[in-house]
């Protein structure tokens, strides 16, 4: 019953592009996978979630090329995509054997770009807080084999904050030109979201560093 249900689901997540629709299917399919392992089929659940967490990468790394500034629609979907991924690993750091390790180099390689974008709007900076969400969450279900990757994710991560400071000096100064009456005023949330950023991934560096150790 769970894996005709759980394959059902997937396949519809699959051929998808809709944000709505990938984020209600794949709120069910984490509720299923959560049922099934206390089930006679739990055995079987760590795999399907890796293969499901697979798929909704796949789909990210196929679909960031339109970046920051993209179709309101496509930035939507990788939006939605990587939500459903970091339930995913979350689950799937909770198990004793590090179950993430198989699909650990795949996770850097579409969570690290997108933290990357050099974002300038609230949906860009979406992307950015999820995907280091799910690259925490990746980093405590694969921490066998992140010492040797530590580098490159805290390279990104000091990388997003050297940018988000950057623009929050250029926001100071525009502030400025607004007392003076020289410019339109700033999105206050906009502000704070970039402040907030720049904190987290401080915060997903140390993670790192604990992580990682000396080759972080």
């Amino acid at each position: 019953y769970f894996e005709g249900a759980i394959q059902l689901v997937s396949s519809a997540i699959r051929t998808s592009d809709d944000a709505v629709v990938i984020s209600i299917l794949s709120e069910v399919r984490s509720k299923l996978f959560e049922i099934a392992r206390t089930s006679a089929f739990k055995p079987q659940v760590s795999s399907l979630r890796r293969i499901a967490a697979t798929e909704l990468m796949t789909g990210v790394k196929q679909r960031s090329y339109c970046g920051p500034n993209g179709e309101e629609n496509v930035v939507s979907t990788i939006t939605a995509s990587l939500i459903s991924v970091h339930c995913l690993l979350v689950q799937l750091s909770k198990e004793r054997n590090a179950a993430a390790m198989e699909i650990g180099r795949l996770g850097l390689c579409t969570f690290l770009p997108l933290i990357r974008w050099d974002a300038a709007s609230l949906v860009g900076r979406r992307i950015q807080f999820t995907a280091i969400s799910c690259t925490i969450s990746l980093m405590m279900g694969a921490y066998p084999i992140m010492e040797k990757h530590g580098g490159k994710v805290m390279n990104e991560l000091l990388s997003c904050i050297d940018r988000g400071i950057r623009d929050v000096e250029i926001q100071d100064k525009v502030t400025l030109r607004i007392h003076a009456g020289t410019q339109e005023n700033l999105d206050p949330i906009e502000n704070s979201a970039l402040k907030i950023l720049i904190a987290f991934a401080a915060h997903t560096a140390s993670v790192c560093n604990i992580l990682c150790g000396v080759r972080a």
